[in-house]
């Protein structure tokens, strides 16, 4: 029986589904499945701050451009390894999202992200910039900030301990992964530093 993370109180209950389903889905189509969690913060800026670039951009559109950012990249890498006769496997991103807010009113992400693992199987050495699922991630995430090239907010990705998590559904601990990972998101879906508002969505997930 899967048990959730209740130490910060209630939780959501059709979030934790929504994650469910997710999951689902990814090993359905990918047997051998591997989960990156992760931490994405915007930078430190004021309305007449001058310590960050004028193209930096925020607005409710920003986790659809940090997907949308990844999955080109991924796709190119894809195709650069044909080009090099290097063999690749399908991989269709899947992810769920959570916003949350710091006591200043800062917002800040709290994601997952779903991958075949036959095409991707670690974070790679992401503090190098190279064709690693840790760098793509990075990278992607300046490009949907509008941070593109400016490398000095790549730490605006925070990879927390043990981020990894493989899923086989051929194999007998792929139950036990599954509760540690749901047990893991399911702070995800605590209500406690949300902000519910019909502007401003506070969790996103993979729809199919």
């Amino acid at each position: 029986m899967t048990g959730y993370n209740n130490n910060h109180g209630p939780l959501n209950e059709h979030y934790i589904e929504k994650m469910k389903t997710v999951i689902g889905n990814a090993v359905q189509e990918h047997h051998r499945t591997m989960a990156v969690v992760m931490l994405l913060r915007l930078p430190e800026y004021a309305n007449d701050s001058e310590d960050i670039p004028a193209m930096f951009n925020y607005d409710q559109g920003i986790m659809s451009r940090f997907i949308e950012s990844l999955n080109a990249k991924i796709a190119s890498l894809m195709k650069r390894k044909k080009k090099q006769d290097i063999r690749t496997h399908p991989c269709h991103l899947r992810y769920s999202w959570a916003r949350e807010y710091c006591q200043n009113g800062k917002p800040h992400y709290h994601a997952v992200i779903f991958v075949n693992k036959d095409s991707f199987h670690s974070l790679g050495d992401y503090m190098q910039i190279s064709d690693n699922l840790g760098s793509l991630i990075r990278e992607a995430w300046l490009s949907a900030l509008k941070l593109t090239g400016h490398s000095e907010y790549l730490s605006l990705v925070h990879f927390p301990e043990n981020p990894l998590y493989y899923l086989n559904v051929n194999e007998s601990q792929y139950t036990q992964v599954f509760n540690d990972l749901m047990y893991r998101l399911s702070y995800f879906a605590k209500d406690k530093s949300k902000i519910y508002s019909k502007e401003q969505r506070s969790f996103g997930c993979s729809q199919r």
